[in-house]
């Protein structure tokens, strides 16, 4: 995935479903990584551009996964690409510890409707 892709949804220069389309070979090899017990996962991040990720970019993905218009999958892979990407600056570092969160189901659980409800809302009420 180029981080110039995700930072093009973000600024609402691409719409999500072309933005799924684009990622899609990458997050199928993912999901199949992820049921294989212990294995590991490889995340294809380009760094083409820096990333300033700020809290409403944390919410739009919360909302993009409530709307069911990304899959757990598909999260946690933007997730894992982001924590891991070099060029990604956040606006506050309790946004990474939201992203990882969204990582990994063996290591961190299934990720739920109701945890990005309650990430939202901490968000949106701590300002």
């Amino acid at each position: 995935m180029e981080l110039s892709l995700l930072n093009h949804l973000f600024n609402g220069q691409v719409e999500i479903d072309f933005f799924k389309r684009m990622i899609s070979n990458e997050v199928g090899v993912y999901k199949e990584q992820l049921k294989k017990k212990g294995s590991v996962v490889s995340i294809d991040i380009k760094d083409d551009c820096s990333l300033n990720f700020r809290a409403d970019n944390l919410v739009q993905l919360c909302r993009y996964f409530i709307d069911e218009k990304l899959d757990v999958s598909e999260l946690a892979y933007i997730a894992d690409a982001l924590c891991l990407s070099e060029n990604v600056n956040y606006e506050k570092e309790s946004l990474v510890d939201y992203l990882e969160e969204m990582t990994d189901p063996e290591v961190n659980g299934l990720f739920s409707k109701k945890l990005a409800l309650q990430i939202i809302e901490k968000i949106t009420t701590d300002g």
